[in-house]
């Protein structure tokens, strides 16, 4: 018997659509303000900036994240953060990145458990199951650091994308931890605001009224974000990991960080993007080899590649 196909769509596929209708609303909306009230559409725009998409979990994971610990710990401002645990032994921490959630790393989990390794996955703020609604590069790395403080010591950190910036971050404000594998990093907060305002079509000044209140609410400049400008002071063991067809974020900048991070390896793939990465069982195995410290140093200026 044939298995019929439904006329309906599914659920998911609903819900994105409907999503992209209302941020097409929404960004519709803010160019109309834009030319009247600038101020008021930088407000909305920054709010639209931190706001992160929650998307639903594959079924596969969903099973996979059952037979997690699942905890919270509250931060130093008060808020609720979901974490997921398993196993025993020294613990190796995952962050997620943009839109993302600590349920993504399934994969590595179950080589990590065999290596010997507890594991702690973080949901950041507005993403997973943690609550909220804003979030950004300072929620994340602030959420990382206060994870570690509270489960740790850090063997090690894997991180993805907005994750992997963040835990960079982390380092240069002391995080300890004896490796760190970062996934498809990303560099500079003031180029996404760029590509962002130009997505959204709002004016220049309106751009730099978002940025403004951006450096408010963080009580930081976009520009010591940019982790390139100290990549040389830092000082943990490092494996970073791009694709060299991430449309996402540019194989270029890890190329870079690697060149002026001491001690630092980078690995390049091809074909994986931005997120197959985190389901490639070549990677998994590099990133768990790199954390048990077995795999060979590469020489300065050298890339490993996985094909």
């Amino acid at each position: 018997m044939k298995k019929q196909l439904s006329a309906r769509p599914k659920k998911s596929t609903i819900v994105r659509y409907r999503d992209k209708v209302k941020v097409g609303a929404t960004a519709t909306a803010i160019r109309l303000l834009d030319s009247v009230l600038p101020e008021a559409a930088a407000k909305w725009a920054e709010q639209m900036y931190l706001t992160p998409p929650r998307f639903p979990a594959p079924s596969q994971e969903k099973k996979f994240m059952e037979a997690a610990h699942r905890s919270t710990f509250k931060t130093e401002r008060g808020k609720s953060v979901v974490v997921w645990s398993w196993g025993d032994g020294p613990t190796v921490f995952l962050l997620h990145g943009w839109a993302g959630r600590g349920g993504q790393f399934y994969p590595f989990v179950e080589p990590l458990i065999r290596a010997g390794y507890s594991v702690v996955a973080i949901d950041a703020p507005g993403h997973g199951q943690t609550p909220g609604v804003l979030s950004s590069v300072v929620d994340f790395c602030d959420v990382l650091r206060e994870a570690v403080d509270k489960f740790g010591p850090a063997h090690a950190v894997i991180a993805h994308s907005l994750g992997a910036a963040a835990t960079i971050l982390a380092l240069r404000q002391g995080l300890k931890t004896n490796r760190v594998v970062l996934i498809a990093p990303p560099n500079s907060p003031e180029r996404y605001i760029d590509n962002f305002a130009r997505r959204l079509g709002v004016s220049e000044a309106t751009k730099l009224a978002v940025t403004a209140r951006l450096e408010r609410r963080y009580q930081v400049r976009l520009d010591q974000l940019e982790i390139a400008s100290f990549a040389k002071e830092l000082t943990t063991k490092a494996l970073i990991i791009h694709d060299r067809n991430d449309k996402n974020v540019p194989v270029q900048i890890s190329r870079n960080l690697a060149q002026l991070w001491p001690g630092a390896e980078l690995l390049e793939t091809v074909d994986l993007g931005h997120t197959r990465c985190l389901k490639d069982a070549k990677v998994i195995h590099r990133a768990v080899s790199f954390i048990e410290n077995l795999a060979p140093r590469t020489r300065k200026g050298l890339h490993l590649q996985v094909v």
